[in-house]
């Protein structure tokens, strides 16, 4: 706690922008230091900053705030999502902002901003489909799609080598989502000693992005996107 106070007086800062909200207003900014967020609700310096719904929560009998900042959700859903969706924590030794998803809610994800190394049970989301990549071996991979398409898609290193294989709206590519929110080629697979993602067609980025579903904690890094809900933010690292 001592090295955190110390960083927050001359360790970097982040400042967290709200770009687009059902429920909040746009350009809105939170700034947190190492501590935590100095204007949380939790009145806590602790290191944290929990984001979630609903201010207050029972633990043990007893009436507890636990989120520093409220995310509202529609009446119909915020009872089952009760709680505290994601947080922001200073890691000293990485000397860096990390983001960690709660499991509960909608799910946290950020935006790739060119391509992405594939990990096994990377989860993406794409207009209003899932797609879950597993990798059965170092050259061969399987892709299973969630939404109004479904079906399971398996590519080999050397099938992509030459060509990517594509992702999205167009009848060319080789996986076909029947979305209206997915570009012509939204994404593409390749593989360059390791199975990438790559945002849009190699050149071009789609026009709403890829997002991949934090399932661990994640480093922050300055310009980043992510989004919990309906809700978009960015961060900015300044000292």
């Amino acid at each position: 706690m001592q090295h955190l106070e110390q960083l927050s007086l001359t360790g970097k800062k982040l400042k967290i922008s709200i770009i687009t909200s059902s429920s909040l207003k746009a350009n809105t900014e939170y700034n947190l230091v190492p501590l935590g967020y100095k204007q949380g609700l939790r009145g806590a310096k602790d290191g944290f900053c929990y984001f979630g719904a609903k201010k207050y929560q029972y633990i043990s009998g007893n009436k507890a705030i636990v989120n520093d900042i409220i995310l509202p959700l529609e009446p119909d859903t915020v009872e089952q999502h009760r709680g505290q969706h994601f947080c922001i924590y200073y890691d000293v030794t990485k000397d860096s902002y990390m983001l960690k998803d709660m499991f509960l809610g909608f799910g946290t994800f950020f935006k790739v901003r060119n391509y992405l190394q594939v990990k096994n049970d990377l989860l993406i989301f794409i207009g209003e489909h899932y797609l879950l990549f597993n990798l059965l071996s170092q050259t061969e991979i399987k892709v299973k799609i969630f939404g109004k398409n479904q079906g399971d898609f398996r590519f080999r290193a050397e099938e992509v080598k030459e060509n990517l294989a594509k992702i999205g709206r167009g009848e060319y590519c080789d996986i076909i989502l029947q979305d209206y929110l997915a570009s012509k080629v939204h994404c593409c697979l390749r593989f360059l000693e390791k199975w990438e993602l790559v945002d849009g067609d190699g050149e071009k980025l789609s026009t709403n992005g890829v997002w991949v579903y934090v399932n661990e904690p994640l480093e922050i890094e300055d310009g980043m996107y992510f989004k919990a809900n309906h809700t978009i933010f960015q961060t900015t690292l300044y000292k």
